[in-house]
């Protein structure tokens, strides 16, 4: 849904769409629904404009302050920043008004004089937005439904990113319902998008908190078994299965680095680990330049320590350590 002002000029995806009621039979086709705005939307709208203003950019260093100094667990930082760029889900706790939410509004009400109950941003103002919105949806449709709660109701705040406007976060909750508030990019965009993805939503990995990609998710994996493997198999008649199974991992996770080659995993990755680390950043680098990955997979099966958590490395370098106190 969309309380939508942007322009919906031509695309060259779809050139038959050369009118906005071309793009708004379009949109409606891909279950959403736009809206001409009422005088409470457009001021609503103004309002959040200025808002997002204020925090990311007049008084960038003090909500930021806020956000991390929350001690109510309404905070969350989302992956997919990077080292300049951070994203966080400040979620709405009912009856909290310490909560991030409530104190970066009530800083925002302050610093620009919004002193009566009227002109302030509120959090209830801005649920009761919403539900006014998806019942007017359900109106539109003829659909014997009202909502009269929300469920998950947050911002998601990025600071220093490189996106302008609205930084969408789909939550894992059937259904899922957005509301777009102006200023969006044009109905073309989230036609291309809703195409890109079929139309539909993944229930399985559409939880803004849980955005793991395959290359993170394999490296722990390869963490974890290098470690079992050592554990269960630690004898001299097994080191040849225990050195194929790490080639094994190792070539997988090579193949998943290939598909995603990408400096800012390294952001993802505990500083303590570092023999990881720099094994990573020599396989990015090979990768980028077209050079040989023999020997950086040969040292990763050989190595002590590289996938090897920090306290894993400790224990075995105390027990070679025995060992060779033991030898006569």
């Amino acid at each position: 849904m969309s309380s939508e002002r942007a322009d919906f000029s031509s695309s060259s995806r779809y050139p038959c769409l050369n009118s906005n009621h071309d793009v708004v039979a379009e949109l409606e086709l891909k279950g959403v629904d736009i809206f001409m705005p009422t005088s409470d939307d457009s001021s609503l709208a103004d309002d959040f404009e200025e808002f997002a203003s204020f925090v990311l950019h007049v008084r960038n260093k003090e909500c930021r302050s806020i956000i991390l100094d929350d001690e109510n667990d309404s905070v969350g930082q989302l992956q997919g920043g990077t080292e300049k760029c951070c994203i966080f889900r400040v979620s709405f706790p009912e009856d909290t008004p310490t909560s991030a939410a409530s104190l970066l509004l009530d800083y925002f009400n302050s610093a620009t004089r919004r002193t009566c109950s009227r002109s302030a941003l509120t959090t209830a103002k801005i649920r009761q937005y919403m539900l006014n919105m998806c019942n007017r949806r359900c109106r539109q449709r003829n659909l014997d439904i009202e909502y009269n709660c929300l469920g998950n109701c947050m911002f998601i705040i990025q600071f220093g990113g490189p996106t302008n406007g609205q930084v969408r976060h789909i939550d894992n909750m059937i259904p899922n319902l957005q509301v777009a508030m102006p200023s969006d990019s044009g109905g073309h965009q989230e036609i291309n998008h809703n195409d890109g993805k079929g139309g539909q939503i993944d229930t399985e990995t559409n939880d803004g908190e849980t955005q793991y990609n395959p290359l993170l998710l394999h490296l722990d994996f390869c963490c974890i078994a290098y470690s079992i493997l050592d554990y269960e198999l630690a004898s001299p008649s097994n080191g040849q299965e225990i050195r194929e199974s790490k080639i094994f991992l190792i070539n997988l996770l090579v193949e998943v680095i290939r598909d995603y080659p990408m400096q800012e995993y390294l952001l993802q990755i505990c500083p303590s680990r570092v023999g990881v680390l720099a094994w990573l950043t020599k396989t990015l680098s090979n990768i980028e330049h077209g050079n040989s990955l023999e020997e950086l997979v040969e040292d990763a099966v050989s190595s002590k320590d590289i996938f090897y958590s920090p306290d894993v490395v400790k224990r075995n370098g105390k027990k070679r350590g025995r060992r060779k106190a033991k030898r006569p």
